[in-house]
C-alpha cells in the first residue's frame, strides 16, 4: 500500500517545513508557555496600574511569545534544510511524537512500520467515525473524509459570517481561482458542485447553504482528485481572504489538526485560555490531531487514496459485465446452498439409517437378553417348585407331629405351667420348627410369584420389541430407497457444483496470480473463497490483498495485535454483507520465485480472538 511517506515526498519544501514545525511547534509546553506568559504580563500590568498611584518603581513587563512567532520561527530554521534533509527529519519526528505517546517505534523500523502507526493514532481522533479494526490504508482514507468534513464545515461557518464586503472578496479570490483552472476542470468541478455556473459568486453561495457541506463530501468521496483539488484550491482562497495570510494550504490545517479549529493564533489562545486544564491531561489528543494532520496532507500530497480504485481491482468488470458476473454468481450461490441441503438431507438421512439400524441390534440384544432372563427365571421358577412341594410336605409333617403332641400332653392353655421342663421344652420346638417351615413356605411362593412376573414383563417387553424392530425395518426399508434416490441427486448436484467451483476458482486463481506476483496462495484457499463469497465482495478482499502486495513490510499492516504464535498475522475487513471476515498469512522467507507471502486463509469468522 501507500504510505505517508509516499505522500510526504510528493509534498513541495514549503508545505513540508510547514508541517515539520507545526509538529514541532503545537505542543503542551508550547501552548502553556504562552498562556503563562500572558497571565504573568496581565499581573505585572496590574501591578504597574496600582504603583501609578504611590510612585512605585514600574517592573518589566516580559515578553509573550506567541505560538504564531514560535511557528515562523521553528519554519525558517528549517528553510535552511534540502528536501531530502527535511525528510529525515519528518520521519525522526513522527517517531519522537509516536514515542511521546508510547510506542515501540524506532529509527530501525520501516517507513511502513512507521505509517501504520502514525496513521492508527491518527484514527483515534475518529474513535466514533472510523473502526479500529480498518486496514490502515482504509484508516487513511478515512481520516482524509473526516478531516475535509471538517474543512468544508468551517469554510462554511467562515463564509456564513462575512459582511458584504467581504463576501465581494471572497467572490472575487473563488472567481480568479476558477480562472486559472483548464476548461477540463471547470467542467470537473461544476459536474461535482452540480452548478450549471461555474462563478466565485455562485460557488461561494452553494457552500454556504445547508447541503453545502454534504455535496462538498461528495467531491471529495466520489469526483476524484481531479475535482477535489480543484475545490481546495477554492477553500485556499477563501482562507486567504478571510483570515489575510497566505500561507501554503497545509499551514492552516496546523490549528485543526491541533486544536480542531482553523481561527488563526488568536483563536487557538482563546480555545486554550478555557481549555488549558484539559490540554495538560491531553498531550496524547493533540498528537493524535497533529498525526491526523500529517495523514490528510500526506494523502492530499499523494494525489489519490492509499486504498485502490475499484477499476484496479483484479475482479472489477464495467457496469454490464459486472451485472452479468453477480447474476453468474448469485446462480452459483443458490446452486451451492442447494447442493449443501441435498448433502445436509443425504447425511441426515445416512445418519437416521445408522441410528435405526443401530436401535434394532439395540433391541434384538434387549430381547436376547430378556430371553436369557425368561430361560434363566423358568429354571428357577421348576427348581422353586420342587422345593416349594418339599416345604409343602415338611410343613405337613411338621403340623401332624404338632398336633400329636398337643394331643399327647393334652395341653390346655391353664395348665401348660404344670408341665415339666422338658416337656415344654419339646413343646417349643416342634410348635418353632413348624412355624419356620410355613414362613419359609410363604416366602417360596412369594419367589416363585415374582419370577412368574419377570417372566410375564419379559415376554411382554420381548413383544414391545419386536413390535418397533418391524417399525424400524419398515422405516429403514423406505430410507433405504429414498437414500439410494437422494444419492443420485446429490451425486447429479455435486458434479455439476464441483464442475463450476473449479471452474470459478480457476478463473479467480488466474486474475489473482497475474495481479498479486508476490503471493503464494496455500491449498483450496481461492477455492474456498469462491465457495464463501459472492462477486460483489471479491473487491473487498481484493483491495486489502492490494494493501498487502504493494506493501514491503506486510507484517506491519496488522501491528501487534494481528500477530499469532505460529509466525501469522492477520487482517480484518468486512464486506456487504457485514460478516466479519480475515485474512491471515505469513511471510515467505525462502521468497520462492520473487513470491514474499503466504496466504493461508482468507474466512469468514466468528471467532472472538480476533475480534468481529
Amino acid at each position: 500500500m501507500a504510505n505517508i511517506f509516499n505522500g510526504i515526498h510528493k509534498m513541495d519544501t514549503e508545505e513540508l517545513q510547514y508541517l515539520i514545525a507545526t509538529l514541532e511547534t503545537m505542543t503542551v509546553a508550547n501552548i502553556s508557555s504562552e498562556i503563562g506568559q500572558k497571565a504573568k504580563k496581565s499581573l505585572v500590568k496590574a501591578v504597574n496600574f496600582v504603583g501609578d498611584f504611590f510612585n512605585s518603581k514600574k517592573i518589566n513587563e516580559p515578553n509573550v511569545i506567541s505560538i504564531e512567532q514560535r511557528l515562523k520561527d521553528n519554519k525558517k530554521k528549517l528553510e535552511a534544510l534540502s528536501k531530502n534533509q527535511l525528510e529525515e527529519k519528518i520521519r525522526y519526528t513522527l517517531i519522537s511524537k509516536l514515542k511521546a505517546i508510547g510506542e515501540n517505534i524506532n529509527e530501525d523500523d520501516s517507513d511502513d512500520t512507521i505509517s501504520v502507526c502514525a496513521i492508527d493514532n491518527a484514527a483515534k481522533s475518529y474513535r466514533k467515525e472510523i473502526n479500529e479494526d480498518l486496514t490502515p490504508a482504509k484508516k487513511a482514507d478515512g481520516i482524509f473524509f473526516r478531516y475535509n468534513e471538517k474543512l468544508l464545515s468551517q469554510t462554511k461557518e467562515k463564509l456564513k459570517t462575512e459582511t458584504s464586503e467581504e463576501k465581494k472578496k471572497t467572490d472575487k479570490a473563488i472567481q480568479y481561482e476558477i480562472d486559472r483552472m483548464d476548461y477540463d476542470q471547470q467542467e470537473e468541478l461544476k459536474k461535482a458542485l452540480g452548478i450549471n455556473n461555474l462563478t466565485g459568486k455562485e460557488v461561494r453561495k452553494m457552500l454556504t447553504t445547508a447541503a453545502g457541506t454534504s455535496v462538498g463530501m461528495l467531491v471529495v468521496n466520489t469526483s476524484g482528485f481531479g475535482a477535489y483539488m480543484a475545490l481546495t484550491t477554492i477553500m485556499h482562497a477563501i482562507f486567504t481572504t478571510t483570515l489575510g495570510m497566505t500561507l501554503p494550504f497545509a499551514a492552516y490545517t496546523g490549528a485543526t489538526s491541533a486544536l480542531a479549529f482553523i481561527t488563526g493564533p488568536a483563536g487557538w489562545l482563546a480555545l486554550i485560555g478555557v481549555e488549558v486544564f484539559m490540554l495538560n491531561r491531553s498531550k496524547n489528543k493533540i498528537i493524535y490531531q497533529l498525526l491526523a494532520q500529517t495523514v490528510w496532507i500526506s494523502v492530499r500530497s499523494y494525489g489519490r487514496n492509499f486504498t485502490p480504485k475499484d477499476e484496479e481491482l483484479p475482479s472489477w468488470l464495467p457496469i454490464v459485465e459486472r451485472e452479468k458476473a453477480e447474476e453468474k454468481s448469485e446462480a452459483f450461490i443458490k446452486l451451492s446452498k442447494e447442493n449443501d441441503s441435498l448433502k445436509n438431507e443425504y447425511n441426515v438421512l445416512k445418519e437416521n439409517i445408522r441410528i435405526n439400524e443401530k436401535n434394532i441390534n439395540n433391541y434384538l440384544e434387549k430381547i436376547n437378553t430378556l430371553n436369557i432372563q425368561i430361560q434363566d427365571a423358568e429354571s428357577k421358577k421348576e427348581k422353586e417348585n420342587k422345593e416349594k412341594l418339599q416345604l409343602e410336605q415338611k410343613c405337613k409333617e411338621l403340623e401332624n407331629k404338632y398336633k400329636y403332641i398337643q394331643n399327647e400332653l393334652n395341653i390346655k392353655d391353664n395348665e401348660f405351667k404344670q408341665l415339666s421342663e422338658e416337656e415344654q421344652k419339646k413343646y417349643h420346638n416342634i410348635r418353632n420348627e413348624y412355624e419356620n417351615a410355613k414362613k419359609e413356605l410363604e416366602l417360596k411362593n412369594r419367589d416363585i410369584k415374582e419370577l412368574y412376573t419377570i417372566i410375564d414383563d419379559s415376554e411382554s417387553e420381548i413383544k414391545l420389541k419386536k413390535d418397533e424392530i418391524n417399525n424400524l425395518k419398515e422405516k429403514a426399508d423406505k430410507d433405504s430407497i429414498h437414500i439410494v434416490e437422494l444419492n443420485t441427486q446429490y451425486e447429479k448436484s455435486n458434479n455439476k457444483f464441483l464442475m463450476q467451483l473449479n471452474k470459478n476458482t480457476t478463473d479467480l486463481e488466474s486474475r489473482w496470480n497475474i495481479v498479486f506476483k508476490r503471493f503464494i496462495f496455500e491449498n483450496n484457499v481461492i477455492k474456498s473463497v469462491v465457495k464463501n463469497f459472492q462477486y460483489n465482495e471479491l473487491g473487498n478482499i481484493e483491495a486489502v490483498l492490494m494493501e498487502m502486495h504493494m506493501t514491503d513490510n506486510p507484517m506491519a499492516l496488522s501491528m501487534n495485535r494481528g500477530k499469532m504464535n505460529d509466525g501469522r498475522a492477520h487482517i480484518g475487513f468486512s464486506t456487504p454483507s457485514g460478516f466479519p471476515c480475515r485474512i491471515f498469512y505469513r511471510v515467505n522467507k525462502e521468497k520462492t520465485n520473487g513470491k514474499s507471502i503466504i496466504i493461508s486463509d482468507i474466512t469468514k469468522h466468528n471467532d472472538s480472538r480476533y475480534g468481529k
